[in-house]
């Protein structure tokens, strides 16, 4: 008996050690229309902080287009409180991913243009990153 109840404690513990975390995934977001505030935005190298980034996703009806698209659109907020357009780009053929985390993807399937991250110490806190030519890795 103390043979079967080893043989079964080990059979389940094998479950558990080959058992692996797959990494978060999520599906296209359509339709959507995000706001986010960052502290710190990375657009192609230059650096810029108490940005707006607004990001706003098409829903293809398929029947005029099929193409999906993400207009976005970063303002600087000054200290009067006024927004000042500084980046505006409509990226064709892309999707918005959204993660529970709370982390933002625009881009194709590996390979991402715009990544917004929370921080992992303060909330409400982002940091971004914009890359149209390289990508984000």
């Amino acid at each position: 008996m103390k043979k079967y109840v080893l043989l079964l404690l080990a059979i389940i513990q094998s479950f558990f050690v080959f058992a692996q975390s797959e990494p978060e995934t999520a599906k296209p977001s359509r339709g959507v229309e995000i706001q986010r505030r960052c502290a710190i935005l990375d657009i192609e190298g230059e650096k810029y902080e108490n940005t707006l980034v607004e990001l706003k996703s098409n829903d293809p009806d398929f029947f005029f287009t099929d193409k999906s698209h993400v207009n976005v659109k970063v303002s600087i907020i000054l200290p009067s409180g006024e927004k000042k357009v500084i980046y505006k780009k409509k990226f064709k053929d892309t999707y918005l991913y959204i993660f529970r985390s709370g982390q933002i993807q625009v881009g194709k399937p590996n390979f991402d243009k715009i990544f917004i991250t929370p921080s992992s110490t303060e909330k409400g806190i982002y940091y971004g990153t914009i890359n149209e030519k390289e990508g984000v890795y």
